[in-house]
This record gives C-alpha cells, sequence and structure tokens, in this order.
C-alpha cells in the first residue's frame, strides 16, 4: 500500500482508512484501490484468481458496490466523471502473489464484482495484468508447508467492565 501510495500522491490521491481497510483514493473520491494477497493464479490471464483470505465487511460492501454499477450499466465503462454525478465509487484491489517455486512476484489491478460463501473475492469485471518481477537471486529460499498449511487459531477476547 505505501509503495502504490508513494506512486500516487504527486497526482493528488489521497490516503483513506475506511473501517481498518486501507484505500488510496483518487481527487474526486470516485476510484479507490486497496491492496490484498491474491492466490496461484494472480496475473495469469488464463486463471480466475481469488484473495488468499477471506475478506471483512468494507470489502464486502466495495464488492456490492462495483456488482451494482455493473448491473446497472452493464457494459458502457463508467468514468470517473460519471461516478461523480451519481455518487458513487469504483473499487479496484491491486492483487499480489509472490510464487515462490517460479521466484517471481506476480500482479494484477482488477475491478472486483463477487465474494465467495468463504469471504473471497472470486469475481472480477475487469483485469489489467501487471509485468511480473523476478525475485533477487540473493534472497533465502523458502519453502512453504504443502501438507498441513499453518492455521490462524481463533483469538478470542474477553472485555470485563471495571467496577
Amino acid at each position: 500500500m505505501c509503495a502504490l501510495r508513494e506512486q500516487v500522491i504527486p497526482r493528488n490521491w489521497e490516503r483513506s482508512d475506511e473501517g481498518n481497510l486501507p484505500f488510496t483514493v483518487n481527487p474526486t473520491r470516485t476510484v479507490a484501490i486497496a491492496v490484498a494477497t491474491g492466490d496461484e493464479d494472480t496475473g495469469k490471464p488464463d486463471r480466475q484468481p481469488c484473495t488468499k483470505s477471506s475478506k471483512g465487511p468494507m470489502t464486502k460492501k466495495a464488492v456490492r458496490t462495483n456488482e451494482r454499477q455493473m448491473l446497472l450499466f452493464g457494459d458502457l465503462r463508467l468514468r470517473p466523471e460519471d461516478l461523480k454525478k451519481i455518487n458513487e465509487r469504483m473499487t479496484w484491489l491491486l492483487l499480489i502473489h509472490c510464487d515462490l517455486e517460479t521466484r517471481e512476484v506476480r500482479s494484477e489491478l482488477s475491478r472486483p464484482v463477487n465474494m465467495n460463501e468463504e469471504g473471497r473475492v472470486d469475481g472480477w469485471d475487469e483485469r489489467i495484468i501487471l509485468t511480473s518481477v523476478p525475485l533477487d537471486g540473493d534472497e533465502a529460499v523458502i519453502v512453504p508447508p504443502v501438507d498441513n498449511p499453518p492455521q490462524t487459531p481463533e483469538i478470542v477476547v474477553e472485555i470485563k467492565r471495571r467496577a
């Protein structure tokens, strides 16, 4: 997110953290970009990627807004000035996947329009595949576990009112 912001801040884009989801937003507030980790299909034009993990309510809200725009306007590609007139915003995800097997980082800028039952974004109206970046040869090779991927434990925080 930081690197993306450094590229667009000279063009008057700004930071926006809404409901714990960091966005970078254009000057007219009609286009927003968030960053997410994608699965192994990220950056492959012949595949359909999805986010590596489930997403929260702010991502769901943004996806539903994109989906509504697509249903409402069909194949007509909306421009930011059109969105401003109807007080809407188009949200894009910068999906990034680090592939240790092929030693490259693949990415794409994609407009999400669907989330599956697990809460992962898995449907796209438009995908812009970016050039992959090779990992440096000096990096240590990390081999992820294949059979038993690490699971995030459920964390329960107990809150009690002080007397």
